[in-house]
Parts: C-alpha cells; structure tokens; sequence
C-alpha cells in the first residue's frame, strides 16, 4: 500500500521536486507532479546530474542525454495533461490511500460527482488508447498526449447535462468571487471559470489520492476548480507581484486561489505588499529551498583551468538570466534582472582598476542575451567576457565554487533574491546585488551579508574592496556562509512546511506528525 499526505504541483526551477525530495527524509509522502512544463530547469535531472553536452531549453529527448546512473524517483510525475487519467489509473491500482472528500455542501458535491466523472472519461478510454498507441507507434508522443487531452475536454463539455452542470458550478465560483473579493476591479465571470475548469478537472482523478495539494504559480487554480472543497497551499514564485491583479481569467481565479486557499507561502519578502493588498491572513514566510546537499563549501575542478583560458587572476561569475529591457507580460519585477546595471559596473570597475586581471563569466540564459552582449561590446569589454551556455545545477556548483566573487540582480523596483545569492552564500563566496534591507527585515530576524551596490557606480565600487583586500573577501563568505546555515538552510525550510502540514492535520484530522 502506497501511502500519501502532499501532492506538490508544478515544479518551476525544480522546486516541487526539492521540496519533496528533503519531505520525504522526514516522513512526509509527498510526491511531485509536472505537467506539460518541460524547460530543463524544471526537470530532475538538472538537479542531480552534471551534464556536460548542450541540452534543448524545452522538449528535451533525455534518452540521448548521457544521465548516468540516476533515474527518476517514483515519486515524480513529468507528463502531459493528456496522460493524467492514466496516472490516476496506476495510483487506483497500487492500494494507496484515497482519502474521502472534504464535506461540502450537497448541490457542490452532486456537482463536482458529475463533472469529476466525465473529466475521469471511462467511456472514451478505448478511444484514447487506440489512439494514442497509433501516434506513439509513428514517434508522436507529444501529438498522442495531446489529443488524449482534447477528447477529454471535449467529453467534458459536450455529453448531455454536463453543459449546464460546468455553469452551475461556474456560479458558485462567481459567488465565492463576489464574497472574497467584494472590492475586485474586475468581475469574474461564467467564461472565466469555463476557460480553466477542463483542464483543471483532468487533474481531479490524481488529486481524489492526496489530503492536501500544494500548488506552484499559478497551479492553485487547478484545485480551487478541479476538487473544490479539497485543502490546498499557494506556493508563490514571484507570482503574487503582478498575476493577481491582471484584467484576465488566470488572474482573477488565481486571486481567488490566493483567498481561499489554507496557506500561502511567501517566498519572495518583497510579496508581502501583495499580501496585505490582498488583505491575505493566511500566509508564512517560507525561503527559497536550496539544495545544500550539493551547495557547501569545496574545491572547482574547473577553476584552475578556467583561470588558464580566460588568462585571468580572478573570476566573476554572475549566473542571472538576462531580461533587462522588454518585459514579457508587462510584469517587469518579476522578469527584470537589470543586467545592464551589472554591465555598466563592472566596466567602470575595470577602467578604473585595470591592473585587477579579473575576467567575467555569464550565462546564455534568458531572452536578452544578445542585448547584453551588445552592450558589453559597446562598452569595450568583450575580451574580459566568457559566456557559457545554460548548464545543469551540478555543472553551475562548479562555477560557484571556481568564483571570487558572484553577482546576481541589481533591478530597483525589486531588490530582492531568489536562488543565486544564497547558492552563493551557502558556497561561502561573497555576494553582490541589490539588496533592500526594509523590504527583507520583516522575513529574516538577521539580514544575509550581502554586498549592496543598488547602482553601476555602487557595483563598481564593491568590486573594488573586495579585490583590493583578499582578506576582506574572506571574511565576507565566511559571513555569509554561517547566515545561510542559520536562517536559509534546507532543515529552516522544511521545517517551516512541516509545521503548516502539521497545523493543516489539526484542522482536518488527518493525525500527521512527522520528524
């Protein structure tokens, strides 16, 4: 009998699959389900296997990639949406645990019976499965998922009543909506909820196997809409600076995730704005898991080598992605980085020191490289520059480690970090960016010893001290790394989730107490 307590879905930089991974050395049977997101980043390879040869940004073929000896731990789902039932099938068909459904009212529970059962689409399985092995036969897999997905969306709407059972339910969203969020700019309305309820309730089969669902991004939705009633978590990306507040149906039902859900955890401090806009009481800090497993102290295998090549003393290395100009989405805090700051800094640093033979290494990672290359030529320093390609998390430990210093994101309407500085902290190295001490004090007792360069000329200037005086530097990562065990470790965070699942079994009576 398999037995289950979380179901982490969506899995942005891996993070579904971290937190799962530490979880379940302390008891917790969480398993990680990424559906449809394939960017490397999010794959679980890229945590635990230092690929040497280029790999596809999305839609990778990892039969040709050379892994090594890991595998893909049962308990992490990478599929299409298509492929769900299935999934729910095998879980059916393994004795796990299939917790009873919360208590809702009878006409929502007679409702989510209807729907549930056409999105589940028994009738349509032989249909799907002749199809798919078709496609599948001629190396279409992607195509085979896909239109297993469309015939069950369209089962969903078209069978008889269940037309008029998606707008009843759409109602009641509506009304949850209106009393939630009485001041909302924008109304939610019947095709709002219409827009999102298929794809939401093809998850519904896998989520009747877990008590609780913790949702990544915009992932929440998924629940509010597939198993209404079930206990769910907001995990929040970064998500909560804009999302809520866009005039479209993701954004409206993912403000009413944000209400209704049983936690929200904050992982970016500068989100706490969001949260009292939202008038949220149901939030906890939580930071960035980072996988110390791998992130400590120790020897490059690269440096030494990297020094030869780059004809250099010391070593930048700045891992940001690079968006510094254009925002996707209209959503710049969540997308700039303000590499152009870093640029700019670093080259008054090296026309005013040009005897520190120091060399710069960044990462062909975002949609504005060729933006950034552009003005490292302009400036006149391209001979001081390597680029990399996009390199898997063991291949970056190695850089990290190869560093004197590491610099991430210098954008001021943000001031906040995300994974590279405390990587880089937890490595021991002294850390550059711009970092707002008001926007963090509220979620660390102690502020991490960062260095704080919130302009070109404060960039410049850091580079400066810590290259002039070896010691200095030292005693910056030293810093550094004894702040990331205390308040960033990987025990902090999983702890932190511990006891929300601990007060989420109070409430429910699930009797879960864990390490």
């Amino acid at each position: 009998m398999t037995l289950r307590h979380v179901l982490h879905v969506g899995n942005i930089l891996n993070n579904g699959y971290l937190h799962c991974k530490y979880l379940r050395r302390r008891g917790v049977m969480a398993e990680s389900l990424n559906v449809d997101y394939t960017h490397c980043q999010g794959q679980p390879e890229w945590n635990e296997v230092r690929i040497t040869q280029p790999v596809a940004h999305f839609d990778q073929d990892w039969s040709q990639i050379d892994v090594g000896e890991f595998q893909r731990p049962a308990w992490y789902h990478g599929l299409s949406c298509g492929d769900l039932p299935e999934l729910a099938d095998r879980m059916a068909g393994d004795g796990g645990n299939r917790p009873p459904a919360e208590p809702v009212d009878t006409p929502t529970e007679s409702l989510r019976g209807r729907i549930g059962r056409a999105a589940i689409g028994h009738r349509a399985a032989p249909l799907r499965r002749a199809v798919s092995a078709g496609l599948s036969a001629l190396g279409m897999h992607q195509t085979a998922s896909r239109l297993r997905e469309m015939i069950n969306l369209a089962r969903l709407a078209g069978e008889p009543d269940q037309g008029r059972a998606l707008k009843e339910f759409a109602t009641t969203v509506i009304a949850d909506y209106d009393r939630l969020l009485p001041d909302a700019p924008t109304p939610l309305t019947v095709q709002d909820v219409l827009d999102h309820i298929g794809r939401a309730r093809m998850h519904a089969p896998v989520f009747s196997h877990f008590p609780l669902i913790q949702g990544y991004s915009l992932d929440p939705i998924h629940p509010l809409l597939g198993t209404p009633g079930k206990p769910f978590i907001c995990y929040e990306h970064g998500t909560m600076r804009e999302f809520p507040y866009e005039d479209s149906a993701r954004g409206r039902l993912y403000r009413l995730a944000l209400k209704k859900a049983e936690k929200v955890f904050i992982t970016n401090v500068d989100c706490i704005a969001s949260a009292k806009r939202l008038e949220l009481d149901n939030w906890v800090f939580i930071p960035h898991l980072i996988d110390d497993d791998h992130f400590h102290p120790g020897e490059s295998p690269i440096r030494q080598e990297l020094l030869e090549r780059l004809d250099c003393d010391h070593l930048i290395l700045c891992p940001a992605r690079h968006h510094w100009r254009h925002s996707p989405d209209a959503n710049p805090n969540s997308w700039f980085k303000a590499n152009d700051v870093l640029i700019r800094g670093i080259a008054k640093f090296m026309a005013n020191r040009p005897e520190i033979r120091a060399s710069v290494i960044f990462f062909e990672w975002g949609m504005e490289v060729d933006l950034s290359k552009a003005l490292i030529a302009e400036l006149g320093i391209a001979d001081r520059v390597h680029w990399e390609p996009i390199r898997s998390k063991l291949c970056m430990l190695d850089f990290y480690r190869a560093a004197d210093v590491i610099c991430d994101q210098f954008h001021p309407g943000l001031a906040s970090f995300g994974a590279v500085v405390p990587e880089g902290l937890a490595c021991g190295k002294p850390v550059i960016s711009n970092l707002n001490h008001e926007t963090h004090s509220w979620g660390f007792p102690v502020l991490p010893p960062v260095v704080h360069a919130p302009d070109d000329e404060a960039v410049a200037k850091s580079l400066e001290t810590l290259f002039d005086d070896e010691e200095t530097r030292a005693q910056v990562g030293i810093a550094g790394l004894a702040w990331f065990r205390q308040h960033h470790s990987s025990n902090l965070v999983i702890g932190r989730m511990i006891e929300v699942y601990h007060e989420l079994s109070d409430r429910h009576g699930w009797g879960w107490r864990f390490d």
